[in-house]
């Protein structure tokens, strides 16, 4: 992604990738595992947890829970990310986005 062209560690890494432009997506690729390191790419001046919300810097290697339940996700400083609810009850492709979740440096 041309976002991080000059950050020579993006290179190193294989199994993370971005979704669009502001979402870090790390997959557990070890059977078994529950935590995981992980690089946060130079660019913004902060990632986020999106589920916790915790503050990650940028440019440095970190280790963080990575339970069955829920994909180690993170979100970079300044994105505001549309989630969209059911509003009948079941899920659906078209949902209408009803909330807006913004991650502020």
């Amino acid at each position: 992604m041309a976002l991080f062209l000059n950050d020579e560690q993006c290179f190193e890494d294989c199994d993370d990738f971005m979704l669009g432009n502001a979402l870090l997506v790390a997959p557990v690729s070890e059977e078994g595992a529950t935590r995981r390191s992980m690089y946060r790419p130079a660019g913004p001046q902060a990632w986020f947890d999106f589920h916790s919300g915790e503050r990650f810097s940028a440019r440095q290697i970190h280790t963080v829970d990575a339970p069955w339940s829920s994909l180690p996700l993170f979100a970079c400083a300044g994105a505001s990310i549309p989630l969209a609810g059911a509003g009948s009850g079941r899920r659906r492709h078209d949902d209408p986005v009803t909330d807006t979740r913004l991650f502020r440096a």
